[in-house]
């Protein structure tokens, strides 16, 4: 029999605790973006992919719930190469009531690297940049052609280690997603130089 989860700590203090509780995994939303196809000059890029993570007990406890907000949104956007982030969280109202809220940017400053954005603007210029000089890190040591519905599809797959500076700057960038998608997943140091890392392009 599986253990019960206990309920976020606020269930117990605050009579609408329910109007003010958010699912952790529902709300947030994660996107890997690149330009406009055909139109590089447009302000408004697309999100080649949009997606939900499978679990948010890491970062938000096992009851994977946020407490204080209503109209929760949370946005968890990266260039599509190098995975520079851009965080945005909205929502309608605060709970303003004794009990404390959740600091939702205080929690995710603990799985984000320090250098993030904020500003939009500023995300879309790096989505600019980041599909015309990105190259994929480390070294390629395989590469293959998969059949779609549409045509084919180009895979290459690199080889990177922690000896390198700009692949650490990278794995900092990718790996809340271990946390979000692997089940008891846990991160690695960073300062063991004999990990071995296979990173995926497409």
């Amino acid at each position: 029999m599986e253990p019960e989860i206990a309920p976020h700590p606020a269930s117990t203090e605050v009579v609408d605790f329910a109007d003010w509780a958010s699912n952790a995994t529902s709300v947030l939303d994660i996107s890997l973006v690149q330009p406009q196809k055909g139109n590089e000059d447009s302000t408004e890029p697309i999100k080649a992919t949009s997606f939900n993570p499978d679990f948010t007990y890491p970062i938000f406890g096992d009851h994977e719930t946020i407490f204080g907000y209503k109209d929760l949104s949370i946005k968890l956007q990266y260039t599509s190469g190098s995975l520079v982030p851009y965080l945005k969280v909205d929502y309608s109202s605060k709970y303003n009531g004794s009990y404390p809220i959740d600091n939702i940017t205080k929690v995710l400053n603990e799985h984000l690297p320090k250098m993030y954005l904020t500003n939009q603007d500023s995300f879309i210029d790096s989505v600019k940049t980041d599909h015309v000089q990105f190259k994929p890190i480390g070294e390629k040591i395989h590469e293959y052609t998969r059949e779609v519905k549409h045509g084919n599809e180009y895979f290459e797959i690199y080889k990177s280690s922690f000896s390198s500076q700009k692949f650490r700057e990278y794995h900092a960038r990718m790996k809340i997603f271990v946390l979000l998608f692997i089940e008891g997943g846990s991160y690695i140091e960073d300062d063991d130089e004999k990990w071995e890392i296979f990173t995926m392009q497409n």
